[in-house]
């Protein structure tokens, strides 16, 4: 009617008279900052769930397996008590069979209640195969590692430190972050595996898929990338990485990257998503 196109004329009149005086009261920039960066704070615990499945071309008992992973917590940063309830929540809404953390649990923005309550958090959400952490460059940060290590005795967690475990007829193998000297060569760790069993690495830098390629390795999960966190920076991260984010496809390899479901440094996120990633992964009967 006449009436509401004259009420919809009005309102866009008004709509235009308010911006032109914010724009000619020099407001306009500071307005649009002040709005990107409340996006970005609330944007950064907006967690999602990114959900990918895997076919890997050999056999296995178990036909297939629903595994979740987080990384890049940095907890103490955009990530407190409230959101790793939240985060345990959400998971454990998921049901999945196993759990990986793939790093950067924690920073120099986590003190140790946050540390041991978060250990304790995750390690209580209950699986069939378990929970396994391994640990990323900022864990190597901090220095003491056998300190930090010691946050996940008693609790649900398995830490996998350059090492292989079983699941069913399935290898597991964690591996040390690729900045500590100590850490072992991936042909090592896998001395004594069955190739023709599936077999799953948990790298928390994307650096190494190559390596694990060539060592006929089926999955490989990391995060570390953030997918750069910050606009423009997830167009950027990728040359710092073999890759910065999604799946990777290297022939009989297949690479999960993660953007992460915590900040580092900062509280914000502007160019990418906090995610808990689930994946399906099926197997040859």
């Amino acid at each position: 009617s006449l009436a509401f196109l004259g009420s919809l004329f009005k309102i866009h009149h008004k709509l235009n008279s308010s911006l032109s005086k914010i724009y000619a009261k020099g407001l306009l920039v500071p307005a649009v900052a002040m709005m990107i960066t409340l996006y970005a704070f609330y944007n950064a615990v907006d967690f999602k769930v990114t959900e990918y499945e895997i076919f890997i071309d050999k056999r296995s008992a178990i036909p297939s397996i629903d595994a979740v992973m987080i990384s890049d917590l940095h907890v103490g940063t955009s990530i407190g008590k409230k959101e790793i309830t939240e985060i345990k929540a959400m998971i454990e809404e998921l049901s999945p069979q196993i759990v990986f953390i793939c790093g950067d649990l924690f920073d120099h923005a986590s003190y140790e209640e946050i540390m041991r309550f978060t250990a304790e958090k995750l390690g209580s959400i209950k699986t069939e195969y378990g929970t396994f952490f391994v640990t990323g460059n900022h864990e190597y940060y901090l220095g003491d590692m056998s300190e930090i290590l010691s946050y996940f005795e008693g609790t649900g967690i398995r830490v996998l430190q350059d090492e292989t475990i079983m699941i069913g007829d399935i290898y597991i193998a964690g591996r040390k972050d690729i900045r500590e000297n100590e850490r072992i060569p991936l042909s090592k760790i896998l001395e004594g595996t069955e190739k023709i069993r599936p077999v799953i690495v948990l790298d928390h830098q994307p650096n190494a898929i190559d390596e694990a390629a060539e060592n006929g390795v089926d999955l490989q999960l990391s995060g570390h990338t953030h997918n750069g966190q910050l606009f423009p920076f997830n167009y950027i991260v990728g040359l710092a990485n073999h890759t910065h984010y999604g799946i990777v496809d290297e022939g009989a390899l297949k690479a999960v990257v993660s953007s992460g479901i915590g900040t580092w440094k900062y509280p914000v996120r502007t160019g990418s998503s906090s995610e808990i990633v689930r994946v399906r992964v099926n197997f040859l009967k």
